[in-house]
């Protein structure tokens, strides 16, 4: 995040709502070959079928989710 999609997020203008095609298919196949792809859908369905908790652990690890700061420290 912090490498790839950070950068790319700041040269936006503020009134976007997306990446431009291109460069969101780019991020997109890298997301796939780093196996970060899908998290939240069942590995039977191409996905890695991690659990809500599980989804909070890894945005908070990668530091991007707005409320795993809050859920892993109460005292905030």
């Amino acid at each position: 995040m912090r490498t790839e999609v950070h950068p790319l997020e700041q040269r936006l203008p503020h009134d976007v709502a997306g990446l431009p095609r291109e460069q969101l298919i780019t991020l997109q196949d890298k997301a796939r070959r780093l196996g970060l792809w899908a998290l939240q859908i069942p590995e039977r369905f191409g996905g890695a079928g991690l659990s809500v908790l599980g989804q909070v652990v890894d945005d908070f690890r990668a530091d991007v989710s707005m409320i795993a700061d809050r859920l892993l420290e109460p005292n905030r």
